[in-house]
């Protein structure tokens, strides 16, 4: 008997299908990762804690009260944690994970980085993760979407901000998050940033493992 040689697409004919129709393979673990990071939101935590099995291969976690989050150091100054071995996502390095704290004068404005360390320059890292939609800026930093609550004291909602300027403090009364890449000393960062008039309830919903902190 002879076997003819089946393309997808012929396997598929065969089978009733269409290429179009072809089952869509699921991102791996990392890729779903930085997915998670992508949106700066409490959902990269309960991933963490779904998947802590296959994370913990990169970091230790801890757990609390249904989210999980690598632990990092606790230095205020070195707040980071290297990874026992690299992250690889489409070919990009994430070697760490890193967070920090800073309250601009007056204690006025809160704000909050965290995210992946990675060796891939920024340019590289971007075209890299297309699926990221990062921008190079007029400041050399590279950014990907821009949320912002008007007023701080009237809502707790993030809307998408077509028109957010980088290098500007948020105005007064409001807060801002944003997916970004830079790179400073010998590392590049593909961070969240939570910042501006931050109310406990708002910063928790975003960085639910401060709870309690």
């Amino acid at each position: 008997m002879e076997f003819s040689s089946f393309s997808l697409a012929g396997l598929l004919a065969v089978l009733g299908a269409s290429p179009d129709q072809a089952p869509q393979a699921t991102p791996s673990i990392e890729m779903q990762f930085v997915q998670k990071l992508a949106v700066c939101d409490a959902s990269l935590f309960e991933f963490i804690h779904a998947n802590q099995r296959a994370l913990e291969k990169y970091a230790p976690i801890e757990r609390k009260n249904g989210i999980a989050y690598f632990k990092t150091s606790g230095d205020p100054k070195n707040n980071r944690i290297t990874f026992k071995r690299p992250m690889m996502v489409n070919g990009v390095a994430f070697t760490g994970f890193y967070q920090e704290h800073t309250a601009l004068p007056l204690n006025t404005i809160d704000v909050y980085y965290w995210g992946l360390h990675s060796t891939t320059r920024p340019a590289e890292l971007a075209k890299r993760l297309p699926q990221l939609h990062l921008t190079a800026q007029s400041d050399g930093h590279w950014a990907g979407k821009t949320w912002i609550i008007d007023d701080v004291n009237q809502s707790t909602h993030w809307t998408i901000n077509d028109n957010a300027v980088g290098g500007t403090a948020p105005v007064k009364g409001s807060a801002e998050k944003v997916l970004f890449v830079e790179e400073y000393q010998d590392k590049v960062a593909l961070a969240c940033t939570v910042q501006g008039y931050l109310t406990d309830e708002i910063t928790h919903a975003v960085r639910p493992d401060l709870q309690g902190l």
